[in-house]
């Protein structure tokens, strides 16, 4: 048995952490949320991952020096950070520090005191378990990593869940969820088993038994009824949504058949698929089942969360296996047979987007739309930085110029009232429509905001031509500070609004009664909105899409990856560079657009540097130059701290956490970038006869 010489170091320096994280009330102020109903709350759950984390840490340099050895120094380094716990719960205990830490309360109902009462006991119970704790976390650097990596994505998982459980357990009941999962499966082994090598073939084997599954579904809903209490229904209080389609006449239930045969030739499709779409679709039908499950139980309890652990521990730890095969598959087809296999799983996909706000409400669709708009300004971020190289720390400002032309063009303003301030309209005896008669729609400002978004990226490109890497950061970031400056400025406060920016931003409507008179509705709502988010990330995604596969594309990943070597190769740098400036920046002002339209308003404290951060913290971390790895970086690095706003004070902890641990373990991100081969895409030319 060894003994590192660091193990004391690591205990120090995670026992720091683990104190400065207990004065600011942490503990206490997180025990309210339960991950286990009346068996775990956040508080116990995240001192016992840190300890644990601090043993696995300390033994990490020595796990080959056996079990023993591991074991040793991983309960000898928690055991520190025990120590020092105890040592700031009697201390605090004793001296009022709420002078200097103002949110410290008192550590004796808090998690520390393991649920004793008396003081001794409770010290003596942490330090047992910080040493438990840390052996454990010394005993993980003996498994194997695909073990190690499964169990904490379970635990990850199943704690989100617990977490958001209040918002979550009314998202979509079990009976819709076993209807999904029986269809999606059935066509998955169904086209499997088949050995069929055509992909249509196999999409109408799934389609076949998705629609089987509507006819035993459907049979059995209108058998038993959808009311409370029902083998469909169970006790929950929400009613069914996909079950209840058979029940509402035979135009609903066409839709209940044709929704349920599209989800089996998805399954089929994702059978020989890619190992992304592979494993994203079956994240997807895990997760709603675990979601069913919930809903049916309407809180995390103890068998709730056994069942699902164990659906998410089956499904990380066979995915992998199965996404290969899957993609071994895939790449044995034809060209033409990939298209058709690929539209299908968008299909699919597309369809649970459409749907979606109608499952997850307000909450989560104000959330989904935070999401959207930073994937927007995403996939214009990856063009600079993922496919050109060019970093850009002043990203914000093409977001604030998008936002603040649509709002100056669809308010009262110096531009639509003739050069009247606001204050002169208001005072003005005329009616506002009267002075102001260049108000435009939303639909009218948007593609000026663009425009002008693209002129001014394009505009900051000339004179930073020559400027790379940490001096071209520093510049744009210069650019963006300059102009938050000018959006707060009293001296344009006429124009701009000043601090207090600009209110009355009309919604987007959409007004189609020169077809029908009842065809008028305006995207006032977030699942209204949503819509509108969902068919501007889909054609931008398109957009760059295409656009990456193109001359300019292929020039962009040569500027990217040296720029002597490029414009030696005769690519137009100049070019090549403005338009990359252009591009981006214009996908940054319709974001900013859409930023503004949806909240009626625009704020100058919303164009801050850490919007710029976050864009780029989200490429970064799904992966520069995959557009597919933006969606992944805005849900792990917008969504999941979003909806857990009930931690507000601790958001940008879990941000800087999550953002060290993924890169970390993924430098190159989530979902890196696949380089093209274009030898791979080159057709075989068969070999001439003998004789010719």
């Amino acid at each position: 048995m060894v003994i590192g010489k660091n193990t004391l170091r690591f205990g120090i320096f995670a026992t720091v952490g683990v104190i400065m994280l207990t004065l600011t009330n942490f503990f206490n102020q997180v025990q309210g949320n339960e991950v286990i109903v009346e068996v775990i709350n956040l508080s116990q759950l995240a001192l016992y991952v840190m300890l644990m984390a601090t043993g696995f840490a300390a033994a990490r340099p020595l796990e080959k020096r056996g079990l023993l050895s591991a074991m040793v120094n991983g309960a000898i380094a928690a055991f520190v950070v025990g120590l020092g716990l105890i040592a700031t719960v009697v201390i605090t205990d004793n001296i009022d520090a709420v002078f200097v830490f103002r949110n410290l309360q008192s550590l004796r109902r808090s998690s520390l005191m393991m649920g004793q009462e008396d003081l001794t006991t409770a010290m003596l119970t942490l330090g047992v378990i910080s040493i438990l704790l840390g052996g454990a976390g010394g005993f993980l650097t003996q498994i194997s990593r695909r073990v190690l990596t499964t169990g904490g994505l379970v635990v990850l998982a199943v704690t989100i869940i617990g977490v958001l459980q209040g918002q979550v357990d009314k998202i979509i009941t079990l009976s819709d969820a076993v209807t999904l999962v029986i269809a999606f499966a059935g066509g998955y082994v169904a086209a499997m088993w088949s050995g069929m090598e055509r992909a249509i073939e196999r999409l109408l084997i799934g389609a076949g038994v998705g629609i089987a599954t509507a006819l035993v579904m459907g049979g059995l809903a209108v058998f038993t009824g959808m009311e409370r209490d029902t083998i469909l229904r169970g006790a929950g209080s929400l009613t069914p949504t996909i079950l209840n389609l058979t029940m509402q006449g035979a135009g609903h239930a066409l839709v209940f058949g044709a929704v349920l045969a599209l989800m089996g030739a998805v399954g089929a499709a994702v059978s020989t698929a890619e190992k992304t779409l592979h494993t994203g679709a079956w994240y997807f039908v895990s997760i709603a089942l675990a979601l069913g499950l919930l809903s049916s139980q309407r809180e995390m309890s103890l068998p709730t969360a056994a069942v699902i652990t164990a659906i998410l521990l089956a499904t990380f730890w066979i995915l992998p296996d199965l996404g290969a095969s899957a993609e071994a598959l895939f790449h044995r087809m034809k060209g033409s047979e990939q298209q058709n296999t690929k539209r299908t799983i968008y299909l699919g996909g597309l369809l649970v987007l459409l749907v979606l706000p109608g499952f997850i409400g307000l909450s989560l669709s104000n959330t989904l739309n935070l999401m959207m708009i930073y994937i927007i300004m995403g996939v214009g971020m990856n063009v600079m930085i993922g496919f050109a190289g060019l970093l850009d720390l002043g990203y914000v400002a093409s977001f604030a110029i998008g936002a603040y032309t649509t709002g100056l063009l669809t308010t009262p303003s110096m531009l639509t009232c003739g050069g009247l301030s606001p204050t002169q309209v208001r005072d003005a005896a005329q009616p506002i429509a009267e002075v102001c008669t260049g108000i435009l729609s939303f639909w009218q400002a948007w593609p000026i905001a663009i425009l002008v978004s693209a002129g001014t990226g394009m505009a900051l490109g000339v004179p930073v031509l020559r400027l790379r890497g940490d001096y071209l950061a520093i510049v744009t970031l210069g650019f963006g500070e300059i102009i938050n400056r000018l959006v707060n400025s009293s001296v344009f406060k006429d124009l701009l609004g000043g601090p207090q920016g600009i209110n009355g931003i009309p919604v987007p409507s959409i007004d189609l009664s020169f077809i029908n008179p009842n065809w008028t509705a305006q995207l006032a709502r977030s699942t209204e909105i949503y819509y509108l988010f969902l068919f501007t990330v889909a054609v931008g995604t398109l957009v760059v899409l295409r656009l990456v596969k193109t001359r300019l594309g292929r020039a962009w990943r040569a500027l990217r990856d040296d720029e002597d070597v490029a414009e030696a190769t005769g690519i137009h740098l100049v070019g090549a560079k403005l338009l990359a400036f252009g591009i981006s920046s214009a996908f940054s002002g319709m974001g900013g657009a859409l930023f503004g339209a949806s909240l009626q308003g625009i704020f100058p404290n919303s164009f801050t540097l850490n919007v710029s951060i976050f864009v780029l913290s989200l490429v970064i971390v799904g992966g520069m130059g995959s557009i597919p790895a933006v969606f992944v970086g805005a849900l792990v690095l917008i969504g999941l701290p979003e909806a857990l706003r009930e931690l507000q004070d601790y958001r940008l902890l879990a941000f800087g956490i999550l953002l060290v641990v993924v890169m970390l373990a993924k430098p190159e991100g989530i979902l890196p970038a696949q380089t093209p081969k274009l030898s791979e895409r080159a057709t075989k030319q068969p070999s001439p006869a003998a004789g010719d």
